[in-house]
């Protein structure tokens, strides 16, 4: 199952990626977990795991009006960027 997220009160609206560390924490089976911007779900993994694991990952996302897709997971965001800090 795929959930949605807004970051809308940990980063500014204007914020077009973040960085985040993502958590999977004794799962009961092996499966993957993907973050992606939103859309279709695209066609790769951004942690692995097998049953029991406590498995981590950073990865950096593209945000828009600070939403994002995630499965199942734990997400820490460790920084985000807004265009004006692009100079």
């Amino acid at each position: 199952k795929t959930y949605s997220f807004s970051l809308a009160e940990e980063i500014p609206a204007d914020a077009v990626a973040a960085a985040m560390n993502v958590t999977v924490i004794h799962p009961d089976g092996a499966g993957f977990l993907t973050v992606w911007p939103g859309g279709e779900m695209p066609p790769t993994s951004t942690v692995n795991f097998k049953p029991g694991d406590v498995v981590n990952s950073g990865t950096v996302i593209g945000v828009e009006d600070g939403r994002f897709d995630i499965r199942i997971a734990t997400v820490d965001v460790t920084a985000y960027w807004v265009p004006s800090s692009w100079s």
